[in-house]
């Protein structure tokens, strides 16, 4: 009896480390398939309050997934052709020049917001939790929001020209300033250091369709080209491809566990990552 018990005993303590690792990993295995969305993504987004949901935004509306993708539902009174941005606890939505704000799980019609001063094309949170949002309007001006979209003021943004089609913000540690990157099509990559009062262009990257990042490894960019997309391991410093993938329509990193990424193919389905990004399943 007494080594019967210590054999259960061992098959217990293996059972727990391995559904340790398994959440460890942050995602549900070492390969994750691609899976169906409910249409071709404008962008996805991880929600960071709420562990494993997802939000996909259409021409046609919103979505929302429990299951890191599985399976969706479908956002009540949601905008099509929206960008995305997670708030505190809340999803903010912007559209034909308007904005409106959810809850993150996605069950209640969103509610509509003043409209922002200029229509947004592009819409980032800067660090989970803190209600900061920045935007890029269609003539390549930045736009900053303290306020959880509320009210928003022009960055001065000096050195970006014109023709930015996606931006992304992090902020390492609250106790420093905002990385904002933006992509410009062939105009390139461009990132600034200081809240977006200035830009440089980041060398070798030619073209730069769209750009994500995560407050949970401040060393880590990844970035969409006509070609595929491309991986950073040293903030922008260097770049490696990691898929060969034309067609690409919205990408995003997990703000709380930077092993999780996803991407999005022209053709609907949802590519997952659980290495950050250097690995993709096909």
């Amino acid at each position: 009896m007494a080594l019967s018990v210590e054999r259960n005993r061992t098959y217990v303590g293996l059972a727990i480390t391995l559904v340790a690792a398994f959440f460890a990993a942050g995602c549900g295995s070492a390969s994750e398939p691609p899976v169906k969305l409910p249409g071709r993504a404008l962008a996805i987004g991880v929600a960071p309050d709420n562990y494993g949901t997802l939000w996909e935004t259409t021409a046609g509306g919103a979505y929302w997934s429990l299951d890191g993708g599985g399976n969706w539902r479908r956002v009540p009174g949601a905008p099509g052709r929206a960008m995305l941005a997670f708030l505190n606890k809340h999803t903010f939505l912007t559209a034909a020049g308007g904005a409106w704000v959810a809850v993150d799980a996605g069950t209640v019609k969103p509610v509509a917001m003043h409209r922002p001063p200029s229509p947004l094309i592009a819409v980032t949170d800067a660090f989970y939790g803190a209600n900061r949002l920045y935007g890029l309007d269609a003539e390549g001006r930045v736009w900053l929001s303290v306020t959880a979209g509320a009210t928003w003021s022009q960055v001065r943004a000096a050195g970006l020209p014109a023709g930015g089609v996606a931006i992304s913000a992090r902020r390492a540690k609250t106790t420093q300033p905002d990385t904002v990157f933006v992509a410009a099509g062939r105009r390139g990559l461009w990132v600034s250091r200081n809240f977006g009062a200035s830009f440089r262009r980041v060398p070798g990257i030619a073209d730069a369709t769209l750009v994500a990042t995560t407050t949970h490894d401040a060393t880590r960019v990844l970035l969409a080209t006509p070609g595929g997309l491309e991986l950073s391991t040293d903030d922008a410093a260097s770049f490696r491809q990691v898929l060969a993938m034309r067609g690409l329509t919205a990408i995003a990193l997990d703000s709380r566990n930077w092993k999780n990424a996803f991407a999005a193919t022209a053709g609907g389905l949802l590519l997952r990552s659980v290495d950050g990004g250097a690995s993709w399943d096909r």
